[in-house]
């Protein structure tokens, strides 16, 4: 694996400066590396056949002049397996989690490394619309410009579907990468009441789900068949599944929505960031906490879930909540509480940028080595 190939080559190249031993080099290779843990699962943290690793390994060991078994012995967890994670955290001087609650886990996990904790973040520049960045911003230009967002959101799903639906609806947005764990069908487990939710003629909400499969994740590509089947036959007329998800498909939705799901189960998202992007539009989260989430007191911002009950919980917040306040207008035609959740969403976004998150790798990882 790639972490075998930059300690590898390190020492190999300190070796040829400074005329050092194998020994001597390794320590000084090891002082510089820093090993960052994006998640925790096992597809995430494989185990290889130490066989394979040793083939690999082989013209290195040659070029070095040292036995193959020195070369990977800090991933061995017998004479037979490699575990790359390991390995990862043997040959480096720093250890990093992704976020908070993140660091928490890998510490229960790999409790004998010191871990740094630095939470994800988001390139504002790149995903969050230029005219949010204005201080200044009336609650009528906010819902202006949150509204032209939902039209071409709306006009974006049109072109990939054929399917429309009123922007001015409720439109609550489920999009990410398709996996067990992220919980795709949480909210369905009662679709009666969903729909009966969706359908209701004063307060209208319209689902969107996008979401590509990993290629080797064959229950996520049957996730996607289960979505579908569902969208075009009980939730017909409130729900659409839009297809090809990519950049420019979730840079819209990540506008263009008024609400953000996420309902993965609890303790297994290192960070997620989609969230992030929403926020910094304006767009409110709706979330199980995990990950990033967890470092946001969501009081007055957004809604949390239950983990232990993501259905009802969703149901409950939905009609009782979220779509009576969305649906809340003043004399003037826009939705206050709303709008002021939105203001503090984007305000939160800051704390979530990618300058900050470079600004801690500078500071807590990536200092000299004296």
């Amino acid at each position: 694996g790639r972490p075998g190939f930059v300690i590898w080559e390190a020492v190999s190249e300190i070796m040829d400066r400074d005329k050092i031993s194998f020994e001597d080099a390794w320590r000084q290779a090891k002082e510089k590396i820093v090993y960052t843990n994006h998640t925790l699962l096992g597809a995430g943290n494989p185990t290889y056949s130490a066989n394979t690793v040793r083939w690999w390994a082989s013209p290195f060991a040659q070029n070095l002049g040292v036995d193959v078994d020195l070369l990977i012995k800090d991933g061995l967890i017998d004479n037979n397996n490699f575990d790359i994670t390991q390995f990862a955290l043997n040959i480096s001087k720093k250890h990093q989690a992704v976020s908070r609650i993140h660091s928490e886990y890998a510490k229960r996990q790999y409790p004998n490394y010191d871990w740094v904790a630095i939470t994800n973040g988001i390139h504002l520049n790149r995903w969050q619309d230029s005219d949010f960045r204005n201080p200044d911003l009336t609650d009528r230009e906010i819902w202006n410009i949150h509204m032209t967002k939902k039209k071409e959101l709306m006009e974006t799903v049109i072109k990939r579907t054929g399917f429309g639906y009123d922007p001015e609806r409720l439109v609550i947005a489920w999009a990410r990468r398709l996996a067990e764990y992220k919980q795709p069908k949480a909210i369905f487990q009662d679709i009666q009441r969903l729909k009966k939710i969706l359908d209701n003629s004063e307060r209208p909400v319209q689902l969107l789900f996008a979401g590509n499969s990993h290629s080797g994740d064959s229950n996520a590509r049957s996730l996607i068949e289960e979505v579908i089947d569902i969208f075009s036959t009980e939730l017909s007329g409130h729900a659409i599944f839009v297809p090809n998800y990519n950049i420019s498909l979730a840079n819209h939705l990540v506008s263009g929505c008024d609400l953000w799901l996420n309902t993965p189960k609890g303790n297994l998202e290192a960070c997620g960031t989609s969230g992030m992007k929403a926020i910094s539009n304006g767009v409110l989260n709706c979330t199980v906490l995990d990950g990033w989430t967890y470092e946001v007191d969501w009081g007055g911002i957004g809604w949390v879930l239950d983990p232990g009950n993501v259905s009802g919980s969703f149901y409950d917040l939905l009609e009782k909540e979220i779509a009576p306040m969305y649906y809340e207008r003043d004399e003037t035609g826009i939705p206050k509480n709303w709008i002021e959740r939105m203001r503090k969403s984007i305000e939160l976004s800051e704390k979530f940028s990618a300058d900050r998150m470079l600004s801690e790798y500078s500071r807590l990882l990536y200092t000299p080595v004296r």
